[in-house]
């Protein structure tokens, strides 16, 4: 049970972090790439 969980996590993260790029790439870059980071770093 707690592994089926684990995967889907990481499954889950994975997917933030790809919808996370594809926004960045959308917009300005320069404006959201240090605000990216803070996130990643808090998180």
């Amino acid at each position: 049970m707690f592994h089926e969980i684990q995967n889907l996590v990481e499954n889950l993260n994975i997917e933030i972090i790809s919808k996370e790029i594809i926004k960045i790439k959308q917009k300005n870059p320069s404006t959201f790439i240090g605000k990216g980071n803070l996130l990643r770093i808090k998180g």
